[in-house]
């Protein structure tokens, strides 16, 4: 009987056994890997396209692409009978669990230690004016850190934040940054497809703006003059739109070769900068129009 040493989880794009004689067995949902089997990804995955092994120790393994991977004993030393059923995909999230209940139960313990010691006899104040003087001196405290907070620059939040991303990132396993590098290029897809959506409305909407100035401009009746105005507005926030959505992009296209460095995978992001520059062409473009067309609507309304 096959020694299996995992089984899979899920799978998006293509994925292949490779048997000893060069011939090809196709993983699906629930198929079961043996001991020393080698998985290829096909040549036609994306780099987003992964599949996802449970393991025989509980761990889980995160492939990407095409890449190619070993199921020897260097991997993975426990393995499991095939009849054995992985039911969900919870590794990570009892990872967050449990540290979500251990900060809980230390808060918990700390407030029975503050109540321990107000009991031994610890001094209370109790008068309204002592009371409110926390409260004041809570808010002020509370405003000093806003006002703080708010002058840092963008720049050094992000670099910040990436600093603190490097120092966890030492402590994980080449799977757990598999792991992170698909996340990050599913958000990357859905802010993508943002971008390409938010940059058709704002090139649909300068058009009708164009359309709504011209017809004020040939019959400048106050309906027609209204109407322009109203359209040239619609093309001003399409454009906000279309800027922030670029914006948002780019944070995604930054995260994602972050972690493609850090797993060490060769990402392909030419889509995603072809259509960054995209929605960045159609913001400007929209606002430059929407400025034309509200110097029109100002001469018709003069």
């Amino acid at each position: 009987m096959a020694n299996y040493v995992a089984k899979v989880l899920s799978v998006d794009g293509t994925f292949y056994i490779k048997e000893d004689d060069g011939s090809l067995r196709e993983l699906t949902k629930n198929s079961l890997v043996p001991q020393d089997a080698v998985v290829v990804g096909a040549d036609g995955n994306h780099a987003i396209n992964s599949i996802i092994f449970s393991l025989g120790d509980g761990s889980d393994l995160v492939m990407l692409g095409n890449n190619t991977q070993s199921f020897d004993s260097t991997l993975v030393d426990v393995a499991f009978s095939e009849d054995e059923t992985v039911t969900s995909f919870e590794s990570i999230q009892d990872f967050i669990d449990d540290t979500s209940d251990n900060f809980t139960d230390e808060m918990v313990q700390n407030i029975d230690e503050e109540n321990d010691k107000t009991s031994a006899g610890e001094e209370i104040e109790s008068s309204t004016d002592s009371i409110q003087d926390e409260f004041f001196q809570i808010d002020n405290k509370q405003a000093a850190i806003n006002v703080e907070l708010n002058d840092n620059n963008l720049q050094t939040e992000i670099l910040t934040q990436e600093d603190s991303e490097d120092e966890i990132l030492l402590d994980l396993t080449k799977e757990e940054l598999h792991t992170i590098l698909v996340d990050k290029l599913s958000i990357l897809q859905e802010v993508q497809s943002e971008a390409i959506l938010a940059s058709s409305e704002a090139n649909e909407a300068a058009t009708q703006a164009e359309l709504a100035s011209q017809i004020a401009q040939d019959n400048p009746t106050p309906e027609n003059i209204q109407l322009s105005e109203i359209a040239n507005e619609v093309a001003i926030q399409a454009a906000d739109k279309a800027t922030q959505a670029s914006q948002e992009l780019q944070t995604a296209l930054d995260s994602v070769t972050v972690a493609a460095i850090n797993s060490n995978e060769d990402v392909e992001l030419s889509g995603a900068t072809s259509t960054l520059s995209s929605s960045l062409q159609s913001a400007s473009t929209t606002i430059t129009d929407a400025v034309t067309t509200e110097a029109a609507s100002d001469a018709n309304l003069a």
